[in-house]
């Protein structure tokens, strides 16, 4: 488990774009912290003997170059891994010391941002809060994912009917081609509200439309963004907002951030928390 927390303290913020945070998670992290664990605190948290025998045996890149190794060189580069993470991948006599300074598991870095909180006169207060995601290449594991945002209970949602702010898009790559494609401006509605103060985004498959022929040519979500509006019919002096990004179900990462009107300060904390039950890897 990793458990950061970082306090910045802004008193003369001109911009909302200062509002914000971002923090960056490795797959391969996550991976040598199990491979860290005795079995029996893998035991503990569910593993079977096989799947503690593949943790405690295999390295992230192995498992990589057993399966990603084999694809061509073009799809490699359209899945984000550079020439040298190519040349390491392909190279039939590359060991696991080789790769450890460049990494090989997909990083994901998690932004939110406070955009606006703002009190016009009209009795209301409004306040938007913005996320986005972006994986720099495919993800080893590639199972659903989902995102959540998440703020303080003294505001409410307004979903897209009452406000158009409140959507959500997904960024698709095709792994053969290399062509983006883009599911958005989607709604986000009632039915994404979760309890009183989150609303959900998902779940969304990291990897769709797999074609079986060839097994290499599937689309994989690399990046996302979502907006939300909120409102409360009096004057907030102060907003939190939180965004958690689900990875395999069991991989999860939570950043937030809060906004006191000013003079202003920002108070960063993101824990983390995560356990990966899979290594199914293309």
């Amino acid at each position: 488990m990793i458990n950061p927390v970082g306090i910045v303290e802004c008193p003369n913020i001109v911009s909302v774009e200062d509002c914000q945070y971002t923090t960056v998670l490795d797959e391969e992290e996550i991976y040598n912290s199990l491979r860290e664990m005795s079995e029996k605190e893998l035991a503990s948290l569910g593993y079977t003997v096989e799947e503690i025998d593949k943790i405690k045996n295999n390295t992230l890149f192995s498992l990589l170059k057993e399966e990603r190794g084999q694809l061509p060189v073009a799809v490699l580069e359209n899945m984000g891994y550079s020439d040298e993470q190519v040349a390491l991948l392909k190279d039939p006599d590359s060991a696991d010391e080789k790769h450890s300074v460049i990494g090989f598991g997909g990083k994901l870095s998690l932004t939110c941002e406070i955009e606006t909180l703002e009190f016009p006169g009209d009795g209301w207060t409004y306040a938007t809060v913005y996320a986005h995601w972006i994986w720099n290449q495919a993800p080893a594991i590639r199972y659903r994912d989902a995102v959540t945002i998440t703020w303080g209970r003294e505001m409410y949602f307004m979903p897209y009917s009452e406000n158009s702010k409140s959507r959500y898009t997904l960024y698709y790559r095709n792994s053969r081609t290399g062509a983006v494609a883009v599911d958005g401006a989607n709604p986000l509605t009632l039915n994404h509200l979760e309890d009183a103060a989150t609303v959900k985004i998902g779940e969304f498959d990291l990897v769709e439309n797999i074609i079986t022929h060839p097994v290499y040519n599937y689309d994989f979500c690399y990046k996302g963004a979502a907006r939300i509006a909120l409102k409360r019919h009096e004057q907030i002096q102060a907003l939190a907002a939180g965004v958690t990004y689900v990875h395999d179900t069991n991989f999860i990462s939570r950043l937030n951030i809060s906004l006191i009107e000013g003079p202003l300060s920002i108070v960063f904390n993101f824990p983390t928390e995560y356990i990966l039950k899979s290594f199914d890897i293309f």
